[in-house]
């Protein structure tokens, strides 16, 4: 009874050992694909170009599975039937999982301080020191 246990155990331990395991992994690729359209109404795919008719077939060459999550990012100056266009090109292609964003936009300003007297350049920086900071020391020769 023992032997035949014992049997049975080693012979799924070798099928599994074959077949794998079910849970691993796969290599499935990136799980977000960032493409952006442009005011010419190419799509920008990295550092190449492509109309939209061609945007699922581009995709799929360069090995982005279906299931990859695309964000399509959006100027201000695209129509909406450029937008229906491109997630109708998408979903046709597979590509289910679409989402639209505005792309990031950045402002910045600088102030200048005015001074009493009505001034307003900068106050001079404090003059740099010549020489290091601390005094080197003297390497030793010999061996550690």
């Amino acid at each position: 009874m023992i032997k035949r246990v014992a049997w049975r155990l080693c012979l799924a331990l070798v099928a599994l050992s074959f077949a794998g395991c079910a849970t691993s992994p796969e290599n499935t690729g990136p799980l977000t694909a960032h493409i952006a359209v442009l005011a010419n109404g190419r799509i920008s795919l990295g550092k190449s170009q492509v109309d939209i008719p061609h945007l699922g077939a581009k995709l799929k060459s360069l090995g982005i599975k279906p299931s990859t999550a695309i964000v399509v990012s959006v100027p201000k100056n695209v129509s909406q039937s450029t937008l229906a266009e491109v997630a109708k090109n998408l979903r046709s292609a597979g590509y289910q999982r679409v989402a639209f964003a505005k792309p990031v936009e950045v402002e910045a300003s600088v102030s200048q301080k005015t001074t009493a007297d009505g001034d307003s350049s900068t106050p001079p920086s404090k003059p740099a020191k010549s020489g290091s900071a601390s005094p080197q020391k003297p390497l030793r020769s010999g061996t550690l």
